[in-house]
């Protein structure tokens, strides 16, 4: 039955059966031949049902394909959906924000137009102002004109009568002088015979007549005015103008125009402007003026430079000067002249030694220089270190002076040159 609906017979059965000798009934053979038939008739329907079938399963494959190109094209088209959608909130929303932005805008816009207009009425003011203000100050120049004439008189008056008086005087004959205040130094309990006495009348007498301000501390102060007051003026008692918060330059200038030639501006230094103060001490450089402060300390609070513009002495270590004795010898009087202080040629090998010394305490450059020029000799270097910079230093700046400088312990320390070093190691170390 599997191979008869393939073979050459199929279409006469009854010859096949007659070619292998086989005897069949008609009834069976048209019945076969049916058979056959059928079975060659589903045959030829199922092949043509399998290339059906197989052609489906091709335009199924294809169509499968087809529907993931759709669906990857879907997709794809989903995801740009969604960006553009993204895209389309944030412009909304910048949008918004633009729009809020514009609102902001025109209402800065606004203050703007409100900001200029009252900026314009503010011009118009100012320039009225300044108007006015041209108008006071040619009213000011004018007065100022008027007062600095008027000053110009004044002070032309009062140069001329100081004219005859305006240069430093000293003793006529200085050791007369010398005399009279050895007396005194000795009435007050100091011995002559101490190795810084001599020393102290050798700096006195060079600082006294060169018409600058001596600043001294008022408790060593006051027993040293008295005992130059009463060598030269024949009176203890010096004339003494105290600091006030309400004095004027005027009155500082009226008490020093008085005709004494010993005088005292107490507490000044500190509290009253020192380059207003030197103007006016430059005026008066026939008076012997004494500046006394309370306190050393308080010359921290002053330019090292006004240095320059008066003697610095210090005698705190004199115990003699601070034991408030009152002098009971008889006073003396001696006859003054004009001096002109003479040009000091610095000796350039005491001088440098000053600068080195200064220069290891932090003294500015200006001042080192000022003062190492005034070092002529080596007693006047001994001089100015005892009553001058060393106890600046240890007073004023609380420097320990032969800790801070080398070249000084080298000159005046245990093997050191110095005549004085006892002295100055006894006080400064």
């Amino acid at each position: 039955m599997q191979t008869l609906p393939h073979c050459f017979f199929v279409d006469n059965i009854g010859i096949f059966f007659k070619l292998i000798g086989e005897e069949r009934s008609e009834e069976f053979i048209t019945l076969l031949e049916q058979s056959i038939k059928n079975i060659k008739e589903l045959d030829d329907s199922g092949k043509k049902l399998e290339v059906a079938l197989n052609d489906k399963e091709s335009e199924s494959l294809h169509l499968k394909d087809e529907i993931e190109r759709i669906q990857n094209s879907l997709d794809k088209f989903r995801m740009q959906l969604s960006e553009r959608t993204a895209e389309t909130i944030a412009l909304k929303k910048k949008n918004a924000d633009f729009e809020k932005l514009d609102g902001i805008v025109r209402s800065h816009e606004q203050e703007i137009t409100v900001l200029r207009s009252n900026l314009h009425e503010r011009d118009e003011i100012i320039a009225s102002l300044k108007n006015e203000l041209v108008a006071v100050k040619n009213e000011q120049q004018q007065l100022e004109e008027k007062i600095k004439e008027e000053f110009n008189k004044q002070k032309t008056t009062r140069l001329i009568e100081q004219e005859s008086s305006a240069h430093p005087r000293r003793p006529k004959e200085i050791n007369e002088f010398r005399d009279y205040l050895s007396y005194y130094f000795e009435n007050l309990g100091i011995e002559l015979s101490a190795d810084y006495c001599l020393l102290l009348m050798d700096y006195l007498c060079e600082i006294l007549s060169t018409g600058k301000p001596i600043l001294v501390s008022r408790n060593a102060g006051i027993p040293l005015m008295q005992c130059v007051s009463n060598a030269i003026v024949s009176s203890p008692t010096v004339p003494t103008l105290a600091f006030a918060s309400d004095i004027s330059i005027e009155t500082v200038y009226e008490f020093l125009s008085a005709k004494n030639r010993i005088m005292c501006l107490d507490n000044f230094i500190g509290y009253f402007d020192e380059m207003i103060l030197t103007t006016v001490c430059e005026k008066h450089k026939d008076k012997i003026l004494f500046l006394t402060v309370a306190f050393d300390k308080t010359l921290q609070f002053i330019p090292e430079e006004f240095l320059k513009y008066c003697h610095y002495i210090n005698l705190n270590r004199i115990k003699a000067f601070s034991d408030n004795r009152n002098l009971s010898e008889d006073p003396s009087i001696v006859d003054e002249v004009e001096f002109l202080s003479p040009i000091i040629t610095a000796d350039t090998r005491w001088a440098l030694l000053l600068s080195d010394i200064l220069n290891e305490f932090d003294v500015s450059k200006d001042l080192s220089v000022y003062m190492s020029s005034r070092i002529a000799d080596e007693e006047s270097l001994i001089r100015m270190l005892a009553f001058n910079i060393l106890p600046y230093c240890s007073d004023v700046l609380d420097i320990e002076p032969f800790v801070a400088s080398e070249r000084l312990n080298k000159y005046a320390g245990n093997n050191g040159r110095c005549s004085h070093k006892e002295l100055l190691g006894r006080w400064f170390s």
